[in-house]
């Protein structure tokens, strides 16, 4: 990329090589997981039964929202500090397929869907949760030693 003057950006260039370096740790992509999952959980139920409002969705995609849901934050609340629950390769692979269904369920919907809502919600949620997965470095964080280190002193 370049400014205006046609002189390089070096500011696009640092962006691009953080980015590939997956900046998203394992951690913080469990706890934007398990948000992205309630959500799907509550907002089919909460938009789903509004009958008129145009915010209305079918049963279908109230049942998909729910079992998507379900499984984007079982899978954020599984995983473990050390990651023995659940292994940063499993985790990845489960999270691809995840980020799949979602972006074929927002299609599907799209296509074959009632109402225009049933398509937005799982657009709004594929969309930054493939992001989310793009952008995770799956790397085991190992024991946080300052978490688990128990003091000898005795308490006052």
């Amino acid at each position: 990329m370049t400014d205006q003057r046609g002189v390089g950006c070096p500011r696009v260039g640092q962006m691009w090589r953080m980015l590939a370096k997956r900046p998203v740790g394992l951690e913080i992509h469990r706890g934007v997981e398990a948000s992205i999952g309630l959500a799907l959980v509550i907002l089919p139920l909460v938009l789903g039964f509004a009958p008129g409002s145009p915010f209305a969705i079918s049963v279908e995609a109230v049942f998909v929202g729910i079992v998507l849901g379900f499984v984007l934050a079982s899978l954020g609340l599984v995983g473990s500090r050390r990651g023995d629950a659940l292994g940063p390769s499993l985790h990845r692979a489960i999270d691809i397929g995840a980020a799949v269904a979602l972006i074929l369920a927002a299609l599907l919907f799209a296509a074959f869907g009632a109402t225009r809502a049933d398509a937005v919600i799982f657009a709004l949620a594929a969309f930054p949760y493939a992001l989310l997965v793009l952008f995770t470095r799956y790397e085991s964080a190992g024991p946080d030693e300052a978490a688990t280190t128990v003091s000898e002193e005795p308490v006052p």
